[in-house]
């Protein structure tokens, strides 16, 4: 049987402090401690492996937020592809996150997990709607740098959203997944559930219908 005995600690010499989170288990003469005590070590395991789950989960928050910082343009992206309306890809980012914030556990792959459950999340908000919102002829721009190019650059806009919105969806998410969210033909295909070859022939024949139809519009 173990005695739990409380350590009094030394400090600036006369004075001395109470620690009563530091405790020491004591054998008493010809009992085997191991033995003796099956239930403070099962409490032990448990604080142990509580413990470790908390540091787990504590990096994943801090990879989440790394994710997040480093790609929040490109998941914005990927929910607006979707939502065709900045404020419900704004939504859709939130709640997406907040569902991962709640996992027991954290993903295999974080990065790959995060942008599918973006566009997940997407999905299932146009599945509560009704209608489609309207879409901004400069939803995927960013602002002009230049203000003389102003004119010039909402023109061109104006025409690639009309473009892009004659493509069929597929090939329209894949196109601008691969052209302005910079992922690779692999990281959209496991976002997709598609195989690597679909999506790069997805690719090829919207991006060329997409010159086609830029170069007919007036």
């Amino acid at each position: 049987m173990a005695v739990i005995a409380e350590i009094d600690r030394p400090v600036g010499g006369a004075e001395r402090l109470a620690v009563p989170a530091a405790v020491v288990v004591v054998a008493r003469p010809g009992a085997d401690a191991a033995a003796s005590s099956p239930a403070l070590e099962d409490t032990a395991g448990r604080v142990s492996g509580g413990m470790v789950r908390e540091q787990s989960m504590e990096s994943f928050r801090r990879e989440l937020e790394s994710v997040y910082d480093s790609f929040h343009q490109q998941l914005f992206l990927c929910a607006i592809v979707v939502t065709r309306c900045p404020d419900l890809a704004e939504d859709a980012m939130h709640d997406a996150f907040c569902r991962l914030l709640r996992r027991p556990t954290p993903p295999e792959d974080l990065k790959a997990y995060v942008f599918r459950s973006v566009r997940n999340a997407a999905i299932d908000l146009m599945r509560k709607r009704n209608r489609a919102a309207a879409v901004p002829e400069t939803w995927i721009f960013a602002p002009a740098p230049d203000p003389w190019r102003v004119v010039e650059s909402l023109e061109f806009q104006r025409r690639l959203t009309a473009a892009l919105f004659e493509l069929a969806e597929g090939e329209r998410e894949i196109v601008m997944l691969r052209l302005y969210a910079e992922l690779t033909f692999r990281e959209i295909a496991e976002l997709r559930g598609d195989s690597i070859n679909t999506v790069m022939s997805s690719y090829r024949r919207g991006l060329a219908r997409l010159r086609g139809l830029l170069e007919d519009m007036p």
